[in-house]
């Protein structure tokens, strides 16, 4: 019975830790069983409908790793699996039998760091499963590898005991299917030291010359398959930028935000405040162009075909077999795969093999071995760090298989941006805003750089020149306004975190001009909004400041309190967090005041949220005894009531 490897990802980290610990399963006398997304594998029922008897799982093995997304959510491509193990139409200790290791992702920089894998382990441990190694959990924050690999090296011997025999014999390891296992690999520095590199991936996409006409590319191939799982089961629609206009100085060029508005008049799209759009990235024509010019193209395709000629791609994905028709190359490596993002070491370890040049070669290896982690860190892990084309830039000899990157470099995945508009006042229309940042090269990144050109276009009067933006709804049910007007609701969102509440505003406002239209001027009890936002500077990014200053003065705002970190005279830089401090009574007396009071937060969730919380919980305390840990407890109890709501963003 072999060990099945599962994973939740939403950036690929995931995925390839899995994908690795699969391939090296073999080298340790350890039989590979399934390599499945965790949806995939909850979809064929663990893979056996349990029964009151739960004999289905006995001398199951399996090994789970599952990064962390949004507010310590569970990645697109794992959420059924909390529904599944908390199912109580099952008998209870269902999965009595089942032996697992788990490996959790997550950044200390952000609240609910490891949740997901946290979540899961205290789910499978409630239906009876064992854990039979010490959970791990990587921070991005240091270095996943600080964890990972001291994690991988102690997993083989606790799996080699979870699938001892009766006679404590470990199954004998076979080759998994039809894949062709490959041993792990050791490289050689220029001084001659041997190297220790991460085990080679099995290639699971193929790739060959098709007889249909990509000029139709009609068989949805952005559904049909795709690397990024949060796209695979979601609406793609086609939309344009109907309005956009710079929201910060024009002499701000580290750090500029813009307002876009989506005309969704033609497509089938409806949202509610607090819901969020994703942009569906494409990488640039140019870098495509660059690329397959330094890749080996299938057999009976040439460079100057590339756009004319159709390609079937088909790529194995645990039980599940995808192909791709009617399609060119060229779309293949625009729509699918991040040129952009850092590759893992998996991939050079592969990208090794396809260089001609001796130097080349053990230099790629030195990149991708433990004893290179700080070159590795400093030349693709920074911010602004070698994406693909830079890779094979600095190493010219490296001509690598079209198939190849196809599989194994990261996949592109939609961006979410929060609601600024509302259904009400903007039916057809969805607004939202975006950061964009320039990285130390003077690059900016795949997605904020594609929204920008569109916005410029479409601010000079030639937007649709740039052609359609692809999207796909987020829901996001946890985090609405206040149902009842009479709500008070207290509102927090430093930067962009500004957005859905602009959104919140302009749903207010039409609910307010609604029910004075329905009983003449008064538009009855309304609880008091109180917003607290946060910038640099006031003449610089101070974001919608006009339409604020508006809902203040039509009441729809009950207050604004404004931080400006940079403006003060002494250099001393003042937060939201501060704001609310200055405002603790009447903070307080709000909170605690009869009708239960909304409190919603929303931004970047590092730095940021730590220190909101810790103002929220300094002003709490008073009402639990000067205890910051029983108002902190408070806090999360209010937080799991639904009286404070987060929205939040982490890439895990």
């Amino acid at each position: 019975m072999g060990v099945d490897v599962l994973y939740a990802s939403a950036t690929g980290n995931a995925e390839e830790i899995a994908r690795r610990i699969h391939a090296e399963l073999s080298d340790h006398g350890l039989e590979a069983g399934l390599l499945v997304e965790l949806n995939q594998f909850v979809d064929a029922g663990w893979p056996l409908s349990p029964t009151a008897s739960g004999t289905e799982f006995a001398g199951k093995v399996c090994v789970l790793v599952a990064s962390t997304t949004g507010d310590g959510d569970v990645p697109a491509n794992g959420t059924k699996v909390l529904r599944y193990l908390r199912d109580k139409a099952k008998p209870k200790k269902f999965m009595q039998g089942l032996r697992y290791c788990i490996l959790g992702l997550g950044d200390t920089n952000f609240e609910n760091f490891c949740n997901s894998a946290r979540r899961i382990d205290k789910a499978l441990l409630q239906a009876g499963a064992e854990n039979v190694y010490l959970r791990g959990e990587a921070d991005d924050g240091t270095g996943l590898e600080e964890v990972v690999e001291p994690w991988i090296d102690g997993l083989w011997d606790k799996l080699l005991q979870a699938c001892s025999n009766s006679k404590g014999v470990p199954a004998p390891a076979k080759e998994n299917g039809s894949e062709k296992i490959i041993p792990k690999e050791t490289g050689a520095h220029e001084n001659g030291d041997t190297l220790e590199l991460p085990h080679p991936l099995e290639l699971r996409v193929q790739l060959s010359v098709d007889s249909g006409d990509p000029a139709q590319e009609g068989t949805g191939h952005h559904k049909t398959w795709c690397a990024s799982a949060a796209v695979r089961d979601m609406t793609v629609f086609n939309v344009s930028i109907s309005a956009a206009r710079r929201l910060t100085a024009v002499d701000l060029v580290d750090r500029r935000v813009w307002h876009a508005e989506l005309d969704c008049s033609e497509i089938q799209f409806s949202y509610r405040p607090g819901d969020t759009v994703g942009v569906v990235p494409q990488n640039r024509d140019e870098h495509v162009d660059q690329l397959l010019k330094r890749v080996a193209l299938p057999v009976g395709l040439s460079l100057e075909e590339v756009d004319t000629t159709a390609v079937k791609l088909v790529a194995r994905d645990g039980g599940r077999q995808d192909i791709v028709r009617n399609v060119s190359l060229r779309t293949c490596f625009r729509d699918l795969v991040s040129l952009a993002d850092a590759p893992k070491k998996t991939l050079l370890v592969a990208l090794a093999q396809f260089c001609s040049d001796v130097a080349d070669k053990r230099a790629m290896q030195w990149l991708a071995s433990k004893e290179g982690r700080e070159d590795y860190r400093k030349r693709i892990m920074a911010p602004g760090g070698w994406g693909i084309l830079s890779v094979l830039d600095s190493f010219p000899s490296c001509l690598p298989s079209a198939e190849l990157l196809l599989d194994q470099l990261p996949a592109l995945a939609p961006r979410y941006y929060s609601a600024a508009s509302s259904p009400k006042a903007d039916p057809t229309r969805f607004h939202f805003a975006f950061s964009t940042v320039l990285f130390p090269d003077g690059q900016r990144g795949l997605v904020t750089g594609m929204l920008e050109d569109m916005c410029s276009s479409v601010e000079a009067g030639a937007g649709a020149e740039l052609g359609p933006l692809r999207i796909v709804l987020g829901q996001k049910d946890h985090f609405r306004p206040p149902a009842d007007l009479a709500t008070p609701m207290i509102m927090i969102g430093p930067g962009t975190g500004i957005a859905p509440f602009r959104g919140f505003l302009r749903e207010r406002q039409a609910q307010i001009d609604a029910l004075a239209l329905k009983n003449g001027q008064s538009a009855g009890v309304r609880g008091d909004a109180w917003l607290f936002f946060g910038c640099r500077h006031k003449d610089k990014d101070f974001l919608y400041d006009t339409e604020l200053a508006e809902f203040v003065d039509s009441g729809v705002l009950t207050r604004l309190t404004v931080a400006f970190s940079r403006d003060s005279a002494d250099g001393v830089k003042t937060y939201v967090q501060h704001r609310l401090l200055e405002e603790r009574e009447q903070v307080l007396a709000r909170l605690l005041a009869p009708g239960e009071c909304r409190l919603y937060l929303c931004g970047d969730g590092g730095a940021m949220v730590r220190g909101v919380e810790d103002a929220l919980c300094e002003i709490l305390a008073p009402h639990t005894q000067n205890d910051l840990a029983s108002a902190r407890v408070l806090l999360k109890e209010w937080e799991k009531a639904g009286r404070y709501r987060k929205d939040v963003w982490h890439w895990g």
